[in-house]
């Protein structure tokens, strides 16, 4: 899969998890205008992610399939558990903020669906 195409999926996703997660937060005549408000920046959070953290890593370990499958295999798990540990530090040191929360379980599964669509 394409760069663009990834991070226009990622943060599609990223806005949908975001916002159900957030939904009680909003009453439903204003829903349409907060979502379509963060579409940018939910956007441009997962481009500068995907293209500091992610891409290079797919870019340096091969265009072929089975360098794709490599690089997955190889180097996703270190990625989640540092992701997953600046999360929890970010998490702890905030005391759990709902807001944070919300983005920080977003950018997670986005992030790493987003492995995957680049592996494939």
């Amino acid at each position: 899969m394409n760069f663009i195409t990834n991070t226009a999926k990622s943060a599609l996703l990223a806005t949908i998890i975001f916002w159900l997660l957030n939904l009680n937060q909003i009453t439903l005549s204003s829903a349409f205008f907060f979502i379509g408000i963060s579409l940018l920046p939910i956007f441009l959070c997962s481009l500068i992610t995907i293209s500091a953290t992610i891409y290079p890593i797919f870019v340096i370990g091969g265009k072929t399939k089975l360098a794709r499958k490599k690089t997955f295999k190889r180097y996703f798990p270190y990625y989640a558990m540092v992701l997953f540990s600046v999360s929890i530090i970010l998490l702890t040191v905030t005391q759990f903020d709902p807001f944070l929360l919300s983005f920080l379980t977003s950018a997670f599964i986005t992030t790493s669906q987003s492995w995957l669509w680049f592996s494939k």
